[in-house]
């Protein structure tokens, strides 16, 4: 008998493609980011190959602020190039703002397994978290959308971000208005 008419066999789902893997970076495109990262950012950067392709970047922009920028590529819809920028004031936890390959944006205390230093609480550090993200966010904002994570922002926004920045560059890095 066949499967089609059989009613104990139920229809077989057909499977449904997963989110596209960004592809492995090589040294050379490493190269390339960590020198539009340096030049975007006004900071010089770390270099970490983590293998299989993927990358960290790490830059400190100021004392008790650095950023991190990874390329990876096994994280499903989150893979590809992401930042994060971190106020370490009150290490070992942090306040940070996060922006996912995915242009998601949003802002946290870390939560490492430490109670808070100084005697604060999480509570102080939550509180402490919006100054840090009000007085940080454009800047962060502009320079992922510059080192080419896809932030949505109004193409005034984007004019303003790529003043001081050459036609070439904006060229070369794929800039969309």
């Amino acid at each position: 008998m066949n499967q089609q008419n059989n009613p104990s066999f139920p229809p077989v789902p057909l499977p449904v493609p997963g989110p596209r893997l960004p592809p492995a970076m090589t040294e050379q495109e490493a190269a390339t980011l960590v020198a539009r990262l340096t030049r975007v950012w006004g900071s010089s950067f770390v270099v970490h190959n983590q293998g299989r392709g993927e990358y960290l970047f790490e830059s400190e922009i100021q004392p008790s602020i650095s950023l991190r920028c990874g390329y990876q590529i096994n994280l499903g819809p989150y893979g590809g190039l992401s930042f994060g920028l971190a106020n370490w004031r009150y290490a070992p936890r942090d306040l940070r703002l996060i922006a996912r390959a995915n242009g998601e944006i949003f802002s946290e205390v870390c939560d490492w397994p430490f109670e808070p230093p100084f005697g604060l609480t999480i509570s102080d550090l939550e509180r402490e978290l919006k100054p840090f993200a009000a007085q940080w966010l454009p800047f962060f904002l502009r320079n992922c959308w510059l080192s080419g994570c896809p932030i949505d922002a109004s193409a005034h926004e984007k004019m303003e971000w790529i003043q001081g920045f050459t036609r070439e560059e904006i060229e070369a890095w794929n800039l969309k208005m």
